[in-house]
């Protein structure tokens, strides 16, 4: 019902409750149908990314999987069918188009929705490692939402199944570019609403530093930068420290040392004309803050650079 699926893109927060009672259960018909790209059985460098198991399945008839408590975080994409989320909190409908996270030691219970015999439930489906790397899914608590890339999702999975299971040209290669690509839509569906608020922080950080680099020859100081974010200096710092690991003077200092580089290769420019352009109103100064940065004097990094551009 629109009820339902209204209900079924809420957030809901993880809550301490008693597991004594919850059922274990693993019941999985004949009719279902278990494509693993990565699993015990089958390898593949997915695993590389603290993945225990992946796949795609189609479940008919007889799928009812209940957990007490899981080792993994479990991740299901909705392709195409109705399921049916049971927690100790809540019951949800879970339609194409929507993600569910369950984190680590969660218990849940996953079925069909339906008992037609016609009903399918067809998901692509992740158990991610309870390491460090997924340690941030633990405070989201039990999510239910809606995919953004759900189609590029599942044929990367399609084409990553296929590479896995034939030994074709380069086949190892291809599987490792599928993976790559696999596991940063996986990240990014991840986010959620609740990260909303980083998200938010790192596109005001991108709009400052974009600012700055479209006018690096002025003589930007923190309080500037803090204004011009409407941060103040102690936040900002503690901001770029967070999302761009340098303070903010020194990601200033990357990005002037970056023009600097490309008018030395790019142009005929003399080096106290760049170190203006860059804002240093002191060659010396400048000339000794690009050796330190690259190893090289202005005018030997420009030699060489054009002279390499050359073979």
């Amino acid at each position: 019902t629109r009820k339902e699926s209204s209900a079924a893109s809420d957030v809901y927060k993880r809550q301490e409750i008693n597991k004594s009672n919850w059922p274990e259960l693993h019941s999985i018909g004949e009719e279902c149908v278990e494509r693993y790209v990565h699993s015990i059985e089958v390898e593949s460098p997915i695993e590389d990314h603290d993945v225990i198991a992946s796949g795609i399945s189609v479940h008919k008839g007889v799928y009812d999987i209940s957990r007490a408590s899981f080792m993994a975080h479990v991740v299901f994409f909705v392709l195409d069918g109705v399921g049916l989320l049971t927690t100790p909190d809540f019951r949800k409908v879970l339609t194409k188009g929507d993600i569910m996270l369950i984190p680590a030691g969660c218990p849940a219970r996953y079925q069909i929705h339906s008992s037609s015999p016609e009903s399918i439930w067809k998901t692509l489906w992740f158990d991610l490692a309870n390491t460090d790397r997924w340690s941030w899914l633990h405070s989201k608590g039990i999510v239910i939402s809606k995919a953004n890339n759900l189609d590029v999702l599942e044929s990367a999975m399609e084409s990553l199944y296929f590479e896995i299971h034939h030994n074709e040209l380069e086949s190892k290669l291809l599987a490792k570019h599928l993976i790559e690509q696999i596991m940063i839509y996986v990240r990014r569906e991840l986010e959620f609403k609740v990260r909303d608020y980083e998200k938010n922080i790192k596109h005001r950080l991108d709009k400052l530093f974009e600012l700055v680099n479209q006018q690096l020859q002025l003589n930007w100081t923190v309080a500037q930068l803090a204004s011009k974010s409407a941060f103040s200096e102690s936040h900002l710092y503690a901001l770029c420290r967070k999302f761009l690991g340098v303070n903010p003077m020194k990601h200033v200092a990357h990005l002037r040392m970056q023009r600097a580089k490309l008018l030395l290769y790019q142009t005929n420019a003399p080096v106290g004309n760049i170190s203006l352009t860059v804002g240093y109103q002191n060659q010396f100064n400048f000339s000794s803050a690009f050796k330190k940065h690259t190893g090289e004097s202005p005018s030997e990094y420009r030699q060489r650079t054009r002279k390499s551009a050359l073979f």
